[in-house]
């Protein structure tokens, strides 16, 4: 089992986006965590694990899988070509 906080960011009334990266950057940095970003969720490194909408999302993103041992594997993926995105799952179920 992974020990990792969880936050989640979003911006209310008067904030802008840069207060917002402000104060994610700094949790990040201090704290670690997995980030619930618009497009899904990213590990405390910074690699994509879940998207929120894998349909509508495309470009290279670094992506990550965590290994048995605890380990991520990171990885540029093609959101864009959904047998890539298949293919990815598929192994992902496979090694669950």
């Amino acid at each position: 089992m992974i020990d990792s906080d969880l936050y989640f960011l979003s911006r209310f009334g008067g904030c802008n986006q840069r207060e917002i990266d402000s104060v994610a950057n700094y949790l990040w940095h201090e704290h670690g965590g997995i980030f619930q970003t618009p497009e899904g969720f990213t590990n405390e490194y910074g690699y994509h694990i879940l998207f929120s909408s894998p349909d509508t999302v495309s470009g290279r993103r670094w992506s990550g899988l965590l290994q048995a041992d605890g380990n991520w594997v990171p990885f540029k993926m093609d959101l864009g070509d959904s047998g890539r995105r298949e293919r990815f799952l598929r192994e992902n179920y496979r090694r669950a």
